[in-house]
């Protein structure tokens, strides 16, 4: 765990937890808050939702 701490620029002497984003697998600092993606992947998720659902809005209108 040291080594990929390293690799992702988190602190060595944190003892808080580290889950795998969903959907790139890297460490996010476990905040208690069911998060699940890293803030891009997040980003991009609501960017392709947000799309996916003015797509369906501007079908229906027609």
């Amino acid at each position: 765990m040291k080594y990929q701490k390293r690799y992702y620029g988190l602190p060595q002497n944190s003892r808080k937890g580290y889950i795998r984003c969903k959907l790139c697998g890297d460490m996010i600092v476990r905040t208690n808050n069911k998060k699940m993606y890293c803030e891009k992947c997040a980003n991009a998720k609501e960017k392709y939702r947000k799309r996916n659902n003015a797509y369906k809005y501007r079908k229906v209108a027609k």
